[in-house]
């Protein structure tokens, strides 16, 4: 009878420790395990027309661009603050010159600036993609 009343106290000793171990173990591991990433959304930012910088003559941009962004609230605040996105975008667009937006290493370029353009105005995420839908330069 001594014996197994030794054997479930033990166990219980036992039990008790573990579940211990485990409830102080739970805080630092819970920090270990990765939150889900901020859902990643399309954004249309509008159709965009405005003159290039070209000196000698009048040449034209007409985009129409799409945001991927990833964010809680980004698409919020990329609607709540349309004035500031479309004036940072209509800066880089009118920066431009023909030549800077030609071909493919041109568009490409034009898309880094426009991404980083947008991400100074939003504080809740991050621009991922620019995509041109339109773009043509007259």
């Amino acid at each position: 009878m001594k014996k197994v009343l030794l054997i479930l106290v033990g166990v219980l000793v036992l039990a008790t420790a573990a579940v211990f171990l485990l409830h102080i173990r739970a805080g630092p591991l819970a920090k270990l395990v990765p939150k889900p990433a901020p859902a990643v959304q399309l954004y249309d930012a509008g159709s965009f027309l405005t003159n290039l910088d070209d000196p000698v003559t009048t040449r034209y941009i007409k985009v129409d661009i799409e945001l991927k962004v990833r964010g809680t609230g980004a698409t919020a605040q990329l609607k709540a603050e349309k004035a500031q996105v479309d004036d940072a975008i209509l800066a880089v667009l009118r920066s431009r010159t023909p030549q800077e937006v030609s071909g493919s290493a041109g568009m490409g370029s034009l898309q880094t600036a426009v991404a980083a353009a947008v991400d100074r105005v939003l504080t809740h995420g991050k621009v991922l993609k620019v995509y041109f839908t339109t773009f043509m330069v007259e």
